[in-house]
């Protein structure tokens, strides 16, 4: 049986990760420092922690997907230090295994959109990137480190504002779909910072789960985006969620913080070139998670 690596196996994006590999028939080894979640193998440790990779030395995998990484502005704000060393250390750790052990078909990692904090029009692969905060500056720099590595293959995913099955877990730090979807399945007006205008490309984690199993073999390396192509105002995300529902709860309005992004919106020309076009657009992916979290809802209650 083939076997894959993947870190932050716990987490939201690493948990659909695996179970989609799971599903393929790999022997899935995960990693997290809290829970590895439903894996073959699990190793609980940091990713920063030397130890780990001396565990992995028993490996060859197939496959890395390294998601074990603060995931959020918001973590960043509250620990800048910790989570961008733990995000560029543990890069270079992964990419030190490789080189030292075994060069796996595909290293695939997270990098954001939030890169692009400063491009005002809609964001391409080849434009520089103005990235506008530390969380931002991490991911520039888990790319400049993984492009200096000629002797894998790679894709760094710039992933947009990816939302759905499995987030709940990440609280405060989850998407603002999420959070408008939470509020208003327990009756409660969701907060929006600014006038609801500012905008964000809202991609469906099956979405994303899709592009990652078709860049696993594909001939494709280096940066790419993660993305529908179509920004979405946050008022319009709550009419959305509202009319799925059945429901019409107003947000509150609240001012912003300071370096807020306005609007992110995804070029997909290269995306749809190397893995075609994406099932989801906004309705489409908020009515599935809306079902989902429904159901959680009910089972929860029983």
């Amino acid at each position: 049986m083939e076997k894959t690596l993947v870190t932050g196996s716990g987490g939201f994006i690493g948990a659909n990760i695996t179970r989609m590999l799971r599903n393929q028939g790999y022997f899935v080894v995960g990693v997290d420092n809290t829970d590895c979640g439903d894996v073959d193998l699990a190793l609980k440790y940091n990713t920063t922690d030397e130890r780990l990779y001396a565990k992995l030395r028993d490996f060859e995998f197939e496959y890395i997907f390294h998601f074990g990484t603060p995931s959020s502005v918001i973590s960043y704000n509250k620990e800048p230090a910790r989570c961008y060393s733990e995000t560029t250390l543990s890069q270079l750790f992964m990419c030190n295994y490789v080189e030292k052990n075994h060069a796996p078909r595909k290293f695939i990692f997270p990098s954001s959109s939030t890169v692009y904090g400063g491009v005002a029009t809609r964001q391409r692969e080849d434009v520089y990137p103005v990235p506008r905060n530390l969380y931002a500056s991490a991911k520039m720099a888990v790319e400049g480190i993984s492009s200096q590595c000629a002797y894998m293959r790679w894709n760094a995913l710039r992933i947009y504002a990816g939302y759905g099955d499995g987030e709940e877990k990440k609280g405060e730090i989850a998407s603002p779909v999420c959070q408008f979807l939470k509020d208003i399945l327990v009756g409660r007006s969701p907060t929006i910072w600014g006038d609801g205008s500012q905008t964000r490309d809202f991609v469906y984690i099956k979405d994303v789960i899709k592009v990652i199993g078709i860049l696993m073999d594909s001939e494709y390396c280096g940066i790419i985006n993660v993305g529908t192509g179509t920004g979405t105002p946050f008022k319009k995300v709550v009419e959305i969620i509202n009319r799925v529902n059945g429901s019409s709860i107003a947000p509150k309005f609240v001012p912003k913080p300071g370096k807020y992004l306005e609007n992110l919106e995804c070029d997909t020309s290269l995306s749809e070139k190397v893995c075609g076009k994406l099932d989801y657009d906004i309705e489409r992916g908020i009515s599935s998670y809306h079902t989902y979290l429904k159901a959680k809802q009910e089972n929860h209650s029983q």
